[in-house]
This record gives C-alpha cells, structure tokens and sequence, in this order.
C-alpha cells in the first residue's frame, strides 16, 4: 500500500512538473514571437 501511494504521488508530482515546464516554455515562445499567434 505505501509503495502504490509512493508511485500515485511521484506520478502525480511528474505530471505537475510537465505541465507546469509546458505552460512556462509556451509563455516564453508567445513572448519571443508574438506573431504565430
């Protein structure tokens, strides 16, 4: 039971770390180039 929690909050914390990367690298290419979008 503890190692599933343990994998449950590792995946979780993975997920959180990826898309917060993702969201922040978006911003940056929407700052640097403006006209894509």
């Amino acid at each position: 039971m503890i190692v599933l929690g343990l994998t449950a909050l590792l995946t979780a914390g993975m997920t959180l770390a990826a898309f917060t990367f993702l969201s922040r690298l978006e911003e940056v290419r929407v700052k640097s180039s403006p006209r894509v979008l």
